[in-house]
């Protein structure tokens, strides 16, 4: 299975998050290898950002950045799952191990 570099999949990251939510509205993503619920392969994606500059509800964003990371990742012939998780300053700042699936 191929397995795609840490940063590589910040910038494939950084380019949907803008692409998604606006050129303005991203301001750090981090990117883990885990495995999910089911124990497939994922990556988690955590993304901060900035809500006064987000185009579309957030809801819709998390919707839309997953599904282009997972075309992204289809097209390297990458299986990880993408896990997406998108915080505020003060959750950023108090983000810690735990996952959501």
């Amino acid at each position: 299975m191929i397995q795609t570099s840490t940063a590589d999949l910040e910038k494939l990251a950084r380019d949907a998050a803008r692409e998604i939510a606006g050129p303005e509205a991203l301001e750090q993503v981090e990117v883990e290898t885990v495995t999910d619920l089911d124990d497939r392969p994922a990556y988690h994606f955590t993304f901060l950002l900035n809500p006064e500059r987000v185009k579309q509800h957030a809801g819709l964003v998390r919707i839309d950045l997953g599904l282009k990371l997972l075309d992204d990742l289809t097209a390297r012939g990458d299986e990880h799952r993408p896990l997406i998780r998108i915080l505020d300053r003060t959750d950023w700042e108090k983000r810690g191990s735990a996952r959501l699936y």
